[in-house]
């Protein structure tokens, strides 16, 4: 995964649960300490909606009413285009793939 489709990825994690501890942020995309104190830093740089929670996380202060269709997750935005796909965890099939 590219530098910036996991920037995309948590920033649309931290839009939805509204606070991410940067050990959540670690688990959930495999990053070493220099990969995410890059991620925060570009998260706190070009967001101002976005705050350091001393030290322990992120924590998102704008709005959540909806999440850009930029960041939402590609397996996500498939269902919102098609609704005939199904997610099944890992990867989204057709119902006529299915069979």
């Amino acid at each position: 995964m590219s530098f910036e489709e996991i920037l995309d990825q948590a920033l649309a994690m931290l839009q939805r649960r509204g606070r991410v501890s940067y050990r959540a942020l670690q688990r959930q995309f495999a990053l070493d300490d220099t990969y995410l104190e890059d991620i925060k830093a570009e998260l706190l740089y070009t967001y101002p909606q976005v705050s350091d929670d001393q030290g322990r996380g992120l924590i998102w202060t704008g709005d959540n009413t909806a999440v850009p269709e930029l960041y939402l997750q590609r397996s996500q935005f498939e269902l919102l285009k098609n609704p005939c796909v199904i997610y099944d965890g890992a990867s989204p099939y057709s119902v006529a793939q299915k069979g």
